[in-house]
């Protein structure tokens, strides 16, 4: 393969301010942090070699702040609503059609922009063009 695109939907971890007595919540908040770290590892592995040139591609994830990636050409900006996206729950229960539309919104300007910047040699011409909002009613 040349190329690796990754996207990690996954919440960013938290510190938790107060600390449970018991031992249930202690070790759900263990395997959280274990996750955490494979996650964190991971990527560090994933960045290393985009970096070493062993591969192309790109990574983003829920955490990703836009302006990270340097490109001049983004969908949108880091603001406090993709700040607050960072903090919506992950777990399988139903998200309200906002929540949705801007959840979906704020991946596709994250994909756009960190395919546009690290990988455009993998789109057409017309690809390498500033995407359009999947729910335009809910755009950043």
């Amino acid at each position: 393969f040349s190329h690796v695109i990754c996207c990690d939907a996954g919440a960013p971890f938290r510190v938790a301010r107060k600390t449970r007595k018991n031992w249930v919540s202690q070790f759900k908040r263990m395997t959280d942090i274990m996750v955490d770290q494979q996650r964190a590892l991971r990527k560090r592995i994933l960045i290393e070699r985009y970096i070493d040139g062993k591969f192309g591609g790109t990574y983003f994830g829920l955490g990703t702040e836009i302006a990270n990636y340097g490109f001049d050409d983004s969908m949108t900006a880091d603001s406090a609503a993709s700040a607050k996206l960072q903090t919506l729950r992950t777990r399988l229960n139903k998200f309200t059609p906002e929540e949705q539309g801007r959840l979906m919104n704020w991946g596709y300007a994250l994909a756009d922009t960190a395919l546009r910047r690290h990988a455009s040699d993998l789109l057409t011409d017309e690809l390498n063009r500033r995407g359009r909002w999947i729910v335009p009613e809910y755009k950043p």
